[in-house]
């Protein structure tokens, strides 16, 4: 009988496989292998899925915090793009496992944790995954706190930017909850959208400041090698941390491609071309407000603030598409797949002590 099967590079369960390991204390519907019929991510997948990941607020301010230790802005982006290319590696390395057999990261881990310790990388993983989520869903929540409070007299609910907040955090739920296949259609959507809304933001300023602004311009005030040394190893190396939590859990995302070939060149043409744009753009745009408003403001919500309520309103709506494509695909899957985890080891201890009670009846009796 055979149990399963393997095609262009990937190995799937035949249903006999399937049913044999149904009733496993370690098989539930979050955990299971995926089917043939789900391997359906193509390149555009996994392309969409960073740019719509890439494309947010952190990303948006990240060279700010190398500006500010005394790069110029091509080392900034340089070093960016630069801790993208490493940290692309172990994310290639781990999307092969997680796309040949169809396993999330939690099932991966049992590989070198055992089935008990996988409980610690998964529960890491997942608990930062949550601490990014509420993160994340502030920051949407000051975006649409401020569409509210321009539009209306939204200003004068006691609690607005908590209810802003219960309101973010429902949407990415809500689409949390529909699973992979609506993540991997909202993405298919918002990244060509949020690619033209970066964009233009990026013309805007161009065109009011009468060109790139002073911060393109200024020199480095690291004047040696020495001293540029000792800021860039670090900032590298927080670049690298950046999506460092996602080199972990890409199988997640890998378990559904089509193809190693897909996930491989969709993944490595669009994150470090994506983090250096996103990052070069908030840099330029930064740069065009010290001359449009007299100050360097890296906040987007706060420079929509200046703006007509239409203005704030389409921007908004890019604040929050670039929060939820975020937050979902980022920081959502991992406590979900740690919720799967935990309820596998729970039916296994039930089970256990099932059996364990069963044992001591037999024996009594």
């Amino acid at each position: 009988m055979q149990l399963q099967v393997e095609e262009n590079g990937i190995v799937t369960l035949t249903p006999e496989g399937e049913e044999l390991i149904k009733d496993s204390p370690m098989y539930n519907e979050g955990l299971r292998p995926t089917r043939k019929n789900e391997h359906n991510w193509t390149a555009y997948n996994f392309a969409s899925l960073w740019i719509g990941m890439c494309i947010c607020l952190p990303s948006y301010a990240l060279a700010a915090g190398l500006i500010s230790l005394g790069m110029n802005w091509w080392q900034a982006v340089g070093t960016i793009v630069l801790g993208n290319l490493i940290v692309l590696i172990p994310i290639l390395l781990n999307a092969h496992a997680g796309t040949k057999y169809g396993i999330p990261y939690p099932v991966y881990a049992r590989l070198w944790f055992g089935s008990r310790g996988a409980h610690i990388p998964s529960m890491a993983r997942g608990i930062i995954g949550a601490g990014w989520f509420g993160i994340n869903c502030w920051f949407a929540a000051g975006a649409l706190d401020t569409l509210l409070v321009a539009m209306s007299g939204w200003g004068n609910i006691a609690g607005h930017l908590g209810i802003s907040f219960a309101i973010m955090w429902t949407l990415n739920v809500w689409i949390a909850y529909r699973g992979p296949d609506a993540i991997r259609r909202m993405e298919f959507w918002a990244a060509p959208t949020l690619i033209v809304m970066s964009l233009a933001l990026l013309v805007w300023a161009l065109t009011s400041a009468g060109g790139w602004g002073p911060m393109l311009s200024a020199p480095s005030k690291l004047t040696s090698t020495g001293e540029f040394m000792k800021v860039f190893f670090p900032s590298l190396t927080g670049a690298i941390a950046f999506w460092a939590t996602l080199a972990l859990n890409i199988p997640d995302f890998c378990r559904y491609s089509k193809s190693q070939k897909a996930q491989i060149i969709g993944q490595s043409t669009s994150m470090p071309a994506t983090m250096g744009l996103f990052s070069f753009i908030g840099v330029a745009v930064a740069s065009a407000t010290v001359v449009i408003f007299g100050e360097a403001i890296w906040d987007p919500a706060a420079i929509l603030a200046k703006f007509s309520p239409f203005v704030i309103f389409l921007g908004t709506l890019g604040i929050i598409l670039a929060t939820v494509t975020t937050n979902v695909a980022a920081n959502v899957i991992a406590p979900w797949e740690l919720y799967f985890h935990l309820a596998w080891n729970i039916r296994r201890i039930i089970r256990s002590h099932r059996w364990n009670c069963d044992c001591r009846l037999l024996v009594r009796s």
